[in-house]
C-alpha cells in the first residue's frame, strides 16, 4: 500500500485514486462495474494477428540466397525456405569462404554475408541486392 500511495503522492502529484481491494475482490460490485459486471463474457472476438500465427507464418516465409558468379556472370539462386538449419547448409553449401549469402529474415531485417575468398563482383552484388 506504501507503493501505491508514494505513486499517487509523488508521481500523480496527489491526483490519483487508490483502491483498496481485500481478499474479496472477486465480489466487489463497484470494482466489477467498470469491466461490466460479474457476468458471462458473450461475442469475444478472436484475436487478430496474435503472436503464435504471427512467427509461423514469418518463418515460413524466411530465405537464404546464395551469391556466386562460378559460370561467370553473378548469379543468385534461393538455397533455402522456411526454417533454415545449420545442416542445410553443410549440405547445400559446400564452398562458403567463396561466395556471398543474403538471409531474408522478412521483418527481422536482411543479412548479407561475404565469405573470405569470395570476388569484388560477389561483394558488390550481395550488398545491392540485400
Amino acid at each position: 500500500m506504501a507503493c501505491a500511495r508514494n505513486i499517487a503522492q509523488e508521481e500523480r502529484n496527489g491526483k490519483a485514486q487508490v483502491h483498496i481491494l481485500d481478499s474479496d475482490w472477486d465480489q466487489d460490485e463497484t470494482f466489477w462495474s467498470h469491466f461490466g459486471g460479474t457476468g458471462a463474457v458473450e461475442g469475444i472476438a478472436a484475436a487478430k494477428n496474435d503472436d503464435e500465427n504471427y512467427w509461423k507464418r514469418t518463418s515460413e516465409q524466411v530465405a537464404l540466397y546464395r551469391v556466386t558468379d562460378t559460370s561467370g556472370s553473378v548469379e543468385i539462386t534461393k538455397i533455402a525456405q522456411g526454417e533454415i538449419k545449420l545442416s542445410d547448409l553443410d549440405t547445400k553449401v559446400s564452398c562458403e569462404n567463396y561466395d556471398a549469402f543474403i538471409l531474408d529474415a522478412v521483418n527481422g531485417g536482411i543479412f548479407v554475408w561475404l565469405g573470405k575468398e569470395c570476388e569484388i563482383d560477389e561483394r558488390r552484388s550481395a550488398l545491392l541486392w540485400g
